[in-house]
C-alpha cells in the first residue's frame, strides 16, 4: 500500500540516461519520475567521484596549509633532540626515556635497587617457616593438645612423620 501512495506523489521509478560528470560515460540511474535530477551530478564510479579540479586560489590555501604544518613539525623535532636522553645501563641515545629496552630497565633494577633479591629472600622465609600441610597441622594440633590419640613418630598423610 505505501509503494503506491510514492507512486502517486513522486511518480513511478524509471530508468533514465546519464553521463558521467567526469569522464562522460552513459551511465543508467533508476529513479522516480517526478524526482528525477535528484543530484546536481552523476558519476560512473567511485574514482570519477574523487576526482577533483582545484582553483588556484584552492591550491594556494593548501600549499600554504602545508608550510605552515611543516614549520611545527621542525619545532617539535628540534624539542626532541633536546628532550633526547642516555640510557641508564648501556648509555644508549633514546628519546625522552630512560631506558632503551625492557632488558636494560630489568638489569639497572637488579643491581640498583635489588628487587630480585628482596623477592628471594621473601620466598626463603616463607619456605623455611613451615613445609607442612593444613591437614597435617590439624592432626598434630589434636594428638598434642586432646592426647585421644598416641600417633607420634607415624607415618601421615603423604609420609611426614609425627
Amino acid at each position: 500500500m505505501g509503494y503506491l501512495k510514492a507512486n502517486n506523489k513522486y511518480g513511478i521509478i524509471k530508468e533514465f540516461k546519464v553521463k558521467c560528470n567526469c569522464c562522460g560515460c552513459e551511465i543508467k540511474i533508476s529513479e522516480r519520475e517526478k524526482i528525477f535530477p535528484k543530484k546536481e551530478r552523476y558519476f560512473c564510479s567511485r574514482s570519477c567521484s574523487n576526482k577533483r579540479k582545484h582553483s588556484n586560489e584552492t591550491k594556494e590555501k593548501i600549499a600554504n596549509s602545508l608550510k605552515k604544518n611543516l614549520s611545527i613539525q621542525k619545532r617539535v623535532n628540534e624539542r626532541k633532540i633536546a628532550l633526547s636522553k642516555n640510557c641508564l645501563q648501556c648509555n644508549k641515545e633514546t628519546i625522552n626515556i630512560k631506558f632503551c629496552s625492557k632488558r636494560c630497565s630489568a638489569i639497572w633494577k637488579n643491581i640498583n635497587l635489588k628487587i630480585g633479591r628482596k623477592g628471594g629472600l621473601a620466598s626463603v622465609k616463607s619456605q623455611s617457616e613451615s613445609r607442612r600441610s593444613k591437614n597435617e597441622i590439624l592432626v598434630n594440633y589434636v594428638c598434642k593438645n586432646f592426647n585421644q590419640l598416641n600417633l607420634t613418630n607415624k607415618y601421615l598423610m603423604d609420609g611426614m612423620l609425627m
